[in-house]
């Protein structure tokens, strides 16, 4: 019983630092700045970030504070039933430093049908081919004039800027 109630408190204190690193992020400030800002060093900021240490009330009201969001933010929803909820494990990716990442490269593709492509492959490629909302299965409209190809680059058409190392861009045939 005292093993499971030490673990969900670990679990707590990492699921905190992943808050406390993404908005850190967000917000441009390195762990020196923050740490500044807190009258800590940066390996203190380092260590409430991995769960290492653990965030008293008095600091996570002062992290939230430098920080300019609510309290609230840095604690994780209450998990329904036996396993983390699907928004659990949402909220838990976007706050994630690829999960920020991934994010912010994805709202800046201005194209909302290219966005609404890109979704529907990330689906079929995880096998999740149909909607969470709806559980109707997706179908993705193809236009035979153009194809989504994969290369050595990441293009997002039709601008043609560069994501990362895998990339998608309209051709025609």
């Amino acid at each position: 019983m005292a093993r499971k109630r030490t673990e969900a408190l670990e679990e707590l204190d990492h699921a905190i630092g992943r808050r406390v690193r993404a908005f850190r992020t967000r917000r441009g400030l390195s762990q020196t700045a923050l740490g500044s800002q807190l009258s800590i060093t940066f390996q203190q900021v380092q260590k409430y970030e991995t769960g290492t240490n653990r965030v008293s009330a008095s600091r996570l009201v002062e992290i939230a504070r430098v920080l300019d969001v609510p309290l609230l933010s840095f604690l994780p929803e209450a998990p329904a039933g036996e396993g983390p909820s699907e928004l659990t494990r949402a909220s838990e990716f976007a706050t994630s430093a690829e999960g920020l990442e991934l994010c912010l490269a994805f709202l800046a593709i201005s194209d909302t049908q290219l966005r609404r492509t890109i979704v529907a492959l990330v689906r079929e490629l995880s096998g999740m081919a149909q909607s969470p909302a709806t559980g109707d299965a997706v179908s993705v409209p193809v236009n035979p004039k153009q194809t989504l190809r994969m290369g050595s680059a990441v293009k997002a058409a039709p601008k043609g800027r560069t994501l990362g190392t895998v990339s998608a861009r309209r051709t025609r045939r």
